[in-house]
């Protein structure tokens, strides 16, 4: 309804006045920095600190139980509250691909930004396996020294059953160099073998020679041995329970001139996967030279 004014000199109904309203009070930010240096506690240790206190900076906006985050220190847990201007903070030690804390006793700097943050979810479900996973289970930093006389058994590796390669492309790795240390005669018979589950893994080189199941360590005609042999043998299971084939590897040998590397696979028969089984390293070598054997592993490969 209109609200007539005396004698309508006003001309007519008019609108009513509202005046302006007040200001309101400026809010505080939910965010502070702290006012001087501290040294980071350890993981789960806490640590007292002064904020501003000043509008639009309080220490209100902090809740006891409150996650927060403090540029270049990491994450913490809010314990206390106590005033207008101090907080007890725990260290939660949190760490991902976008941060990682600070060693203990890192100065933080004073006017660091503290803002508010979340908990850390759980962990994620573990990944499957790669195409390969690889575990040494044998390691054996040497050197072992074979001693003089010819032929014999130079190394014998057990491998137990549980270690077994047990489905189809699995296998195991056997590696190991070796050299001869003394030659007091040019002798060509120096000579490496492989064997795994009693079956022999090498068919052996042919430098017109003719050895059987066996590597030759010779270098030339004058049998002059050069320094490690480094061979591979890898034992990889069929589709058969009983077979494997035997792929092997060896770099190191030098004849007439330039260095030669070979390789050969074999397939063996008979085996069983179920028990240990071992590998043997043996061979012949001259009456009077030592052979040494170092850095020897065996690898677990498992194929998915």
């Amino acid at each position: 309804m209109c609200q007539q004014c005396g004698n309508n000199i006003c001309g007519g109904c008019q609108q009513p006045i509202i005046p302006s309203g007040v200001n309101g009070v400026d809010g505080i930010n939910a965010f502070n920095f702290n006012t001087g240096s501290f040294p980071l506690p350890a993981v789960n240790s806490e640590v007292s600190f002064n904020v501003k206190a000043i509008n639009p900076f309080k220490n209100s906006w902090f809740a006891v139980g409150q996650i927060v985050f403090i540029e270049t220190a990491g994450y913490f847990q809010v314990v206390s509250i106590t005033g207008t201007n101090q907080v007890r903070l725990k260290n939660l030690g949190y760490s991902d691909t976008n941060f990682t804390p600070p060693a203990q006793g890192t100065e933080i700097p004073a006017n660091s930004k503290i803002s508010p943050a979340g908990l850390q979810g759980p962990s994620g479900g573990t990944g499957g396996a790669g195409a390969n996973g690889i575990t040494r289970i044998a390691y054996l930093s040497g050197p072992i020294l074979s001693g003089s006389g010819s032929p014999k058994t130079f190394l014998t590796e057990s491998i137990l059953a549980v270690d077994m390669p047990t489905t189809e492309g699995s296998g195991l790795l056997l590696t190991f160099n070796v050299k001869v240390l003394t030659q007091a005669v040019a002798l060509l018979d120096r000579q490496i073998g492989v064997r795994f589950g009693g079956q022999e893994c090498i068919n052996g080189l042919d430098f017109g020679f003719g050895y059987g199941n066996k590597i030759p360590l010779i270098q030339n005609v004058s049998n002059a041995i050069p320094s490690d042999i480094q061979i591979k043998v890898e034992i990889i299971r069929t589709s058969v329970a009983t077979q494997a084939y035997a792929r092997v590897s060896v770099y190191g040998i030098y004849w007439k001139g330039s260095y030669e590397c070979y390789n050969e696979a074999n397939l063996l028969t008979g085996l069983d996967f179920g028990i240990g089984n071992n590998f043997v390293i043996h061979g012949t070598q001259a009456l009077t030279n030592t052979f040494e054997f170092k850095t020897l592993t065996v690898d677990k490969i498992i194929a998915q």
